[in-house]
């Protein structure tokens, strides 16, 4: 990442983990839910590395190439790109995963 991008860094990913882990402790997701939270979280601003105002797409497309070699199936792969799609500002989240 350049030097210049002080917000979007490795530390603002581990808050984001952070939060997520907080959330599912008082949702009391299951176990997939948590898989899938945990890699969106992980995930939602890898595009930068690519892009910085469409930082997100390009997420989504790294995450639809990537997660089928991980062993992620289709409709797992499309929950995730529609949460990493939530966190694009203004955010419209439209479920309980994607807050």
């Amino acid at each position: 990442m350049p030097a210049g991008y002080t917000y979007h860094g490795l530390h603002h990913t581990d808050y984001v983990l952070n939060a997520c882990e907080q959330y599912i402790v008082i949702l009391g997701l299951s176990s997939h839910e948590e898989c899938l939270l945990k890699t969106a979280a992980l995930m939602h601003d890898i595009g930068l590395i690519w892009s910085y105002n469409d930082h997100e797409d390009a997420s989504i497309l790294y995450v639809k190439e990537v997660l089928h070699q991980w062993g992620f199936h289709e409709d797992n792969i499309s929950q995730i790109c529609k949460m990493i799609a939530a966190t694009k500002i203004p955010q419209e989240p439209y479920d309980l995963l994607n807050r």
